[in-house]
C-alpha cells in the first residue's frame, strides 16, 4: 500500500545518503574502518552484495573481523551463493555467541542445503 511504499522509499533514500556519507569519509580517511563497515552494512541492506563483501573485507584489514560484520558478510555470501564462506562466517560468530538461535538455525539450514546433516545437528 501507499504508506509502506513511502517508508521503503524513505529507507532506500536514507541508505543511499549513508553510503554517500561513508564514501566521503573514506575519501578523506582511507583507513577509517568504521566507514567501510558502515558502508558495507548499508550496501547489504540495499542488496549490493559484492560491494558489501568488499567493504566488510576492507574493514577487516584494519581491525580484523567483528561479530556484527561476520553475520552481515555471511548474508551477503548467501545472496551470492557462496555457501562455504557464509558457513565460515556464521561459525566464527557462533564461537562467541553460541546461544544466538536465529544464527544457529541459519547455520543448520546451510549445512543441510550442502547435504551435511550431521554438521547441521552439531
Amino acid at each position: 500500500d501507499w504508506s509502506s511504499d513511502v517508508c521503503s522509499s524513505d529507507l532506500a533514500n536514507s541508505l543511499i545518503y549513508a553510503i554517500d556519507h561513508f564514501s566521503q569519509i573514506i575519501q578523506c580517511d582511507p583507513k577509517n574502518y568504521k566507514a567501510y563497515k558502515g558502508r558495507g552494512i548499508a550496501y547489504c541492506l540495499i542488496g549490493e552484495w559484492k560491494k558489501c563483501i568488499d567493504d566488510i573485507n576492507e574493514s577487516y584489514k584494519f581491525v580484523g573481523s567483528t561479530m556484527e560484520t561476520n553475520t552481515i558478510r555471511a548474508y551477503a555470501y548467501l545472496a551470492t551463493n557462496q555457501l562455504s564462506k557464509a558457513i565460515i562466517d556464521l561459525n566464527l560468530y557462533l564461537m562467541n555467541y553460541p546461544n544466538d538461535y536465529d544464527v544457529i538455525i541459519e547455520y543448520a539450514r546451510l549445512q543441510m542445503k550442502r547435504g551435511l546433516y550431521n554438521d547441521a545437528l552439531s
